[in-house]
């Protein structure tokens, strides 16, 4: 939820901003029966990327039940875009932004770092003040609970993750589908090799 002065035009330049730098949130998976789905890349983005509701008359339970719709409905991996986002206007200066990703384009580090994009894209293009966004600490304890399932505390998540991370470089190949990417050819179905570095705690 947010309050204040909100430039709606601006929330969605800079939700189609993002949208055309992420290149998984233009993706579409497509294959034939008994064949392995393929990833496709588009290189065009909607035309309209934030669905925009004026709930000025709205009561709290429609606009909950608006939200739900928005997070229940499914996507159609072969012909989706696997995001939806939706602004529900609910007074003059009360506003609800839903961002909704598919699981398998988005995971919650992911969801986290592009909301810190939002914001700074936001607030550095905005001429009026800076909006104020909510924490999300509820997330950032979530993630800490999934990294580690004998773990549930965030900062004790991290701090277990610095100390696997403290001797330096580790090796993890990890599977990866084959990807088709217009104008980039084409990758076989093989293992990748990525390399995890303690710099990259800094």
């Amino acid at each position: 939820q947010l309050n204040g002065t909100l430039n709606v035009a601006l929330v969605e330049k800079v939700l189609s901003h993002l949208v055309s730098q992420h290149s998984t949130l233009r993706s579409v998976f497509s294959g034939n029966e008994g064949v392995d789905p393929v990833q496709y890349v588009r290189e065009e983005i909607p035309a309209q990327v934030l669905e925009y509701v004026d709930g000025h008359n709205f009561s709290e339970s429609l606009i909950k039940e608006k939200i739900k719709q928005c997070l229940r409905e499914p996507f159609n991996l072969t012909s989706d875009f696997l995001f939806r986002f939706l602004l529900i206007q609910s007074a003059t200066s009360s506003f609800y932004l839903v961002l909704n990703f598919h699981h398998i384009t988005m995971d919650g580090i992911s969801t986290l770092n592009f909301i810190k994009e939002f914001k700074f894209h936001y607030n550095s293009r905005s001429f009026s003040s800076s909006l104020v966004f909510p924490e999300v600490v509820d997330i950032e304890q979530s993630l800490g609970f999934a990294q580690n399932p004998k773990v549930s505390n965030w900062t004790l998540s991290r701090k277990y993750w610095e100390e696997c991370l403290s001797e330096g470089a580790f090796d993890l190949a990890l599977p990866r589908p084959p990807l088709y990417e217009q104008n980039e050819g084409i990758f076989q179905d093989e293992e990748h090799e990525i390399i995890f570095s303690i710099e990259l705690m800094h």
